[in-house]
Parts: structure tokens; C-alpha cells; sequence
């Protein structure tokens, strides 16, 4: 299917560029993790990487000569709350750096590009594989397809584990909820009839939109979320509203403005990533898929238990429930941690059901230090059964690192002995070991 061959996935590094730190607040004070800007020998400056230095085999010493003309700044600063990055870009021709303004030269050493990882991913970028039309995989062919017919920047398929040509080929993509039961067909027409919409002057909102009035701001001027947690719900203006598609309260309805890659990974099946830098607070996509009454999810997970091993796509629009718990009949609050709303019990909820209908963010795998969060979206405060889930990034997130999110939220506890438990792949220092 694949033209080209990689003699070993040995390449020569002829020159370190420059090094990029990300710094954590888990961690102690000053680490951080450091990727090197590489120039691979006999290639063009258009096709250097990116690496982490576990990536660069053989370059201790070399790496150390790089630090010795490049010193790091201090940076001790930590903050409270979720995974944080903060990053700091070193380069040979750097204010202070005693090196010159030429890149640092460093004699030639050999490193092994791994399929299915970051590193190799980066230098696949410049060095791209010709499918043979004639050759390829039928199911390749027509998933490709799908992707291409989606809207907003280009989504990519890749697979350089193993050979799966494809995700399933059934996978319906869908911009939105697909709503067959008749009972939440009634219930989305009728409350539609009493949305009601803000009246900001010109058509242009800001803070003092009535929209925004609860929870005030949601974004910055680049579109990019501003909140530091996902407890409060966004409200975007919606169809009643003065206001056009181009409102800066509408970010979620503009929809997904990042490329995108579906690509298999080695224990977790399919996943998705980005090939360039995320800006923290930006908009990934949302989580479309079948929208169903919790009796129906219900049935719906124990045969996904039972055929396909606990692998499910639900997800509880329950972030504004009130929910019973034991025989104690304590209150608490829904799995996404909203308020707990007075005319809505558990059993009122509607569940996404993303797995044979759905968007891209039904390949984002599970992770237990992710760098996603997922926000409730609601275009009508009072509508506290149906509203979007979309998902920002919770730090800044380099080319090429998958993005994943909590399957679990908050913690967990230790799993009960008593059922099946399901094991996590996700390989964080912050694993649990299970998902639950």
C-alpha cells in the first residue's frame, strides 16, 4: 500500500536549533520537559522536528554542550488548579546567549524514529506516504472520503501501527444531535417556542449582553475560553438573539477551526491529535451523537458490555440533575458538577450515545492527566435537559500530542473488587491503573 521504505528509521542529527520548555505546577519548582528543534543531516531547514529529548538517543553529551552555550532562565512560578504549561522557547541567537547566531553544530548521531509516536509523526509530516489508489483498502478509501467531506479544516487518517485500514466503516458523522424518540422530538419543538434572546445595540455583544449576565464572560478576543474550570455552563447567544454568527459569544457554533488526525495508537485503538500547537482555551469540536432517554442508554450499556468488552461512547447530559444516591436517598450533584436544579431528577436526563453516530471527538481517549476539559454549552438558560458538550484545551498542547479528557471527572476512589474492572492505557505519571 506504501511506496516508501525507512532503511532502520535511523536519520542523522546534524544540528540542534533550539529547545522548548513546558513547565507543570505538579511538579517540582524549575522542571520542566524540554523539546529540541532538530535539523536532520541532508535535509532542508523545512524539515526540522520537533523532538522530546527521549527521542534523541546517543545525545547526552551533545545535549549537554547545547545547555552549556544555552542556559535556562529560572522559572519557579507554579499555579493552583489543573495541569498548566508554561512555555519558554530557547534559541541559539537568544538575547544573553554566549553561543553564536548561527545554530549550534553537533557532530552526527543516530536516533530511531518509533511508529505511532509523536516524534514520528513530526517527521512523517515532511516525508509523507503514497497510498496506492489501485492497492489501498477499500475501508480506507471510503473513511478517507467521509473525512473529507466534513466541514472546517481537513481531518487525516493514519496508521503506522499495525494493519487496521481503518475506524469502523458504518460510523456515521454527524454535525449535530441525530433525535429519533418521538418523546425528545416533542420536547426539543416545544421548548424552542420559548427561547427568548438578547438585544444588544448594533448587534454586537459584550459584557453586558443579557446572555452573559449569570456567568459573565466566556471568551477572550481570539475566541479562546477564559475559565480556568468547567463547573459554571456557557451560554451563547442563539437564533432570538440581535446578534450574528459572527458574535464573539458564539464560538462553539462557528465550530471546529483546528486540522485534525485520526490515528491508531498502540494499546488504546484509535485517537485523535492535532499536527500543530493548541493554544490553551481553544476550541477543540463538540460531542455530537445520538441523543437518547436514559432507559434506552441504559439497555444500551449492558449490551456494549457484553459485545464489545465495556467499551462505550455514552455520555450524561446530567450536569444540571438532582440525583439520588443509596438507601440513604442523599442528594448530589450530576457527574459534571453543575447545580443541582429543582425540577430535574435523574431519570429526566438525555444521554449522548456517540458510537455509531457522532463527530471526531468520538476517537479522544481516556486519560488520568488530560488536556482537555469538557464544558456544558446551553444556547437557552432554561433548558436544562439538551445542550452541547464541547471540549477546550486545559493547557497548551504541542503538535502532535494526542488530546484526550477525563472519562471519569473527579476521583474515583478505588475501584470496587466486587465487579469487572477495566484497565487504563493512557500511560500518564498520574495513571491510576484503571478507569474504573
Amino acid at each position: 500500500m506504501e511506496s516508501e521504505t525507512i532503511e532502520d528509521n535511523l536519520y542523522e542529527v546534524e544540528a540542534i536549533i533550539a529547545e522548548k520548555v513546558f513547565y507543570y505546577p505538579k511538579k517540582p519548582a524549575g522542571a520542566g520537559l524540554s523539546t529540541f528543534k532538530v535539523r536532520w543531516k541532508g535535509y532542508s531547514k523545512e524539515h526540522d522536528t520537533w523532538e522530546p529529548e527521549g527521542h534523541l538517543m546517543g545525545c547526552k553529551h551533545l545535549l549537554k554542550e547545547w545547555r552549556a552555550a544555552n542556559p535556562l532562565r529560572d522559572i519557579t512560578q507554579q499555579r493552583n488548579g489543573k495541569r498548566k504549561t508554561d512555555a519558554m522557547d530557547i534559541d541559539s541567537g537568544s538575547p544573553g546567549s554566549s553561543s553564536s547566531e548561527k545554530p549550534s553544530k553537533v557532530s552526527p548521531t543516530r536516533t530511531k524514529l518509533v511508529p505511532g509516536t509523536a516524534a514520528y509523526a513530526r517527521w512523517r509530516k515532511n516525508h509523507p506516504l503514497k497510498d496506492d489508489p489501485e492497492t489501498m483498502h477499500p475501508d480506507r478509501k471510503l473513511f478517507r472520503q467521509k473525512l473529507q467531506d466534513l466541514p472546517g479544516p481537513p481531518v487525516a487518517l493514519y496508521n503506522d501501527v499495525d494493519d487496521d485500514p481503518s475506524p469502523p466503516v458504518s460510523f456515521e458523522f454527524i454535525p449535530r444531535y441525530k433525535i429519533v424518540t418521538s418523546g425528545i422530538l416533542d420536547y426539543a419543538k416545544v421548548n424552542d417556542d420559548f427561547w427568548a434572546g438578547c438585544s444588544c445595540k448594533g448587534g454586537v455583544c459584550n459584557k453586558g449582553c443579557s446572555c452573559m449576565e449569570e456567568n459573565g464572560v466566556s471568551y477572550d478576543k481570539n475566541g479562546r475560553l477564559i475559565w480556568v474550570n468547567n463547573d459554571p455552563a456557557i451560554n451563547e447567544c442563539n437564533d432570538r438573539c440581535s446578534c450574528n454568527i459572527n458574535c464573539p459569544n458564539r464560538v462553539v457554533q462557528r465550530g471546529r477551526k483546528i486540522p485534525l488526525e485520526i490515528f491508531k495508537t498502540k494499546m488504546k485503538g484509535w485517537g485523535l491529535r492535532c499536527p500543530q500547537e493548541i493554544p490553551k482555551g481553544t476550541l477543540i469540536d463538540t460531542y455530537p451523537g445520538e441523543l437518547i432517554t436514559l432507559a434506552e442508554a441504559n439497555e444500551r450499556a449492558e449490551k456494549y458490555a457484553e459485545r464489545d468488552g465495556g467499551s462505550s461512547y455514552l455520555f450524561d447530559l446530567d450536569k444540571f440533575s438532582k440525583v439520588r444516591r443509596g438507601e440513604d436517598d442523599e442528594e448530589f450533584m450530576g457527574s459534571q458538577g453543575g447545580p443541582m436544579v429543582e425540577t430535574l431528577d435523574a431519570d429526566d436526563i438525555f444521554v449522548i450515545d456517540g458510537k455509531n453516530h457522532g463527530g471526531v471527538t468520538r476517537f479522544i481517549n481516556h486519560s488520568c492527566d488530560p488536556n482537555l476539559l469538557i464544558y456544558a454549552v446551553t444556547r437557552e438558560r432554561a433548558d436544562y435537559r439538551q445542550y452541547d458538550l464541547a471540549m477546550f484545551a486545559c493547557v497548551d498542547i504541542p503538535a502532535y500530542e494526542e488530546l484526550t479528557f477525563s472519562y471519569v471527572g473527579g476521583d474515583q476512589g478505588e475501584p470496587d473488587t466486587d465487579v469487572q474492572r477495566y484497565d487504563c492505557f493512557c500511560g500518564s505519571s498520574y495513571c491510576k491503573g484503571y478507569l474504573w
